[in-house]
């Protein structure tokens, strides 16, 4: 029995010693290979971990990073935010409007000027003496109601804005599901930080691992997506798809499950989308609207809830690199009234004002207003935005009320 377990033991002990083994090569040769396969490693528009917001930019820098292989330029201020600084209180004088969104509003892949947010301030501005306006650009990429709540409550609120307008990406319904998981509540299960370092309230070694090791961060992505998807489509069709050459993500896209939303982003956009699933999802996110909702009526700030379009939804030919990758059809437009009609209804029912920018973007849709690369707002997208806005009666009304001409 002894020797059995001996052998046993060494068996364990050289398998364990052979997996070791490969971790280090593999760690060794992908430090010397990929530089950048940690997670969080990427460049700094996407931001650095934070344990109450899950994850912001550092404070005060101004750097260029390559877009699509040219430069843009990106500058934060002292509150960890895009643009230039502002002082935490305000004049008499000062109407200040601060902007929620994920990477649309922060604006990737244009320069610090090119934003709507700089743009909306810059002519809001324009011939005025006595008065002034100040845009906050609040954009974070990969930010949904769960952090847009969060980072108001616990640090924007503190600018005393005149009104919030909080951008809502489609998307956002996969990005709370997921944010979910790192919530930390008090006593009174409201809402206190976003670790990315935790699930459930517990340390998260994994994610510890993925952003110190780069192999491991390689492997655990490939295995992980690999698990996902087994988990919505069933261990059965999953290997047949792989035996037939097939892709399981059009699979899942052809054949939703109350899960897909956790693996297509674009799950909205798509026709005879089952609702019970978008509500299954919209539940959750809602919620953090209602806070933001919630939050503003108490601190008597005016708030307006926007819905953009992306590319597919205004042209169809916007966004040919990205349609293959999410299998969307090439030189279709993808106009279903759904989610717009869903965030529509939710104003409505919540009093909440809302501004729909699909219409005007329509109107532009010849122009180069979306990149093909990763289907963001160009320059030219940005200024259609911010015209869009200043034209918009919801907001004009939201001047008025302040009486700010």
């Amino acid at each position: 029995m002894n020797r059995r377990k001996a052998i046993l033991f060494g068996l364990i002990t050289a398998f364990l010693a052979i997996i070791f083994s490969i971790f280090v090569l593999g760690e060794v040769i992908f430090r010397l290979v990929k530089p950048l396969t940690p997670a969080f490693s990427m460049g700094i528009s996407m931001g650095r971990p934070d344990p109450v917001f899950h994850h912001l930019y550092p404070a005060n820098v101004k750097v260029e990073e390559m877009f699509a292989g040219f430069p843009t330029s990106f500058s934060t201020n002292n509150q960890r935010l895009r643009g230039k600084e502002y002082l935490l209180h305000k004049s008499k004088e000062t109407y200040r409007i601060l902007i929620f969104g994920d990477s649309f509003v922060f604006g990737t892949a244009v320069n610090d000027n090119e934003t709507f947010c700089y743009l909306l301030e810059e002519e809001l501005n324009s011939g005025l003496v006595n008065k002034r306006y100040e845009v906050i650009n609040c954009g974070i990429v990969s930010y949904s109601p769960l952090l847009e709540y969060l980072l108001l409550k616990e640090k924007m609120i503190k600018y005393s804005p005149d009104l919030v307008m909080l951008f809502y990406n489609f998307s956002d319904l996969q990005e709370d599901t997921v944010y979910s998981r790192h919530a930390k509540y008090d006593k009174s299960r409201e809402i206190i930080a976003c670790n990315p370092f935790y699930v459930n309230n517990h340390p998260d070694y994994i994610l510890l691992l993925r952003k110190n090791f780069y192999f491991f961060s390689y492997i655990y992505n490939k295995l992980s997506k690999s698990l996902r998807k087994i988990g919505i489509v069933g261990l059965k069709d999953y290997l047949l798809c792989s035996l037939q050459g097939k892709s399981v993500k059009e699979l899942i896209m052809r054949k939703p499950t109350v899960r897909s939303v956790e693996l297509d982003a674009y799950f909205i956009f798509r026709e005879n989308t089952d609702k019970g699933i978008i509500q299954y999802y919209w539940k959750n996110s809602s919620k953090w609207l209602d806070k933001t909702k919630a939050l503003l009526d108490k601190n008597g700030i005016d708030f307006i809830l926007v819905a953009f379009p992306h590319g597919l939804q205004v042209s169809r030919t916007a966004w040919q690199e990205g349609r293959a990758t999410w299998q969307l059809e090439k030189n279709k437009l993808y106009d279903s009234p759904l989610p717009f009609d869903m965030l529509e209804g939710y104003s409505k029912e919540k009093r909440i004002n809302f501004l729909n920018l699909r219409p005007s973007l329509l109107a532009h849709a010849q122009e180069k207003l979306y990149y093909d690369f990763d289907g963001h707002w160009t320059a030219q997208g940005h200024k259609r935005v911010a015209e869009a806005i200043l034209n918009s009666p919801v907001f004009k009304m939201a001047k008025e009320h302040r009486c700010i001409p």
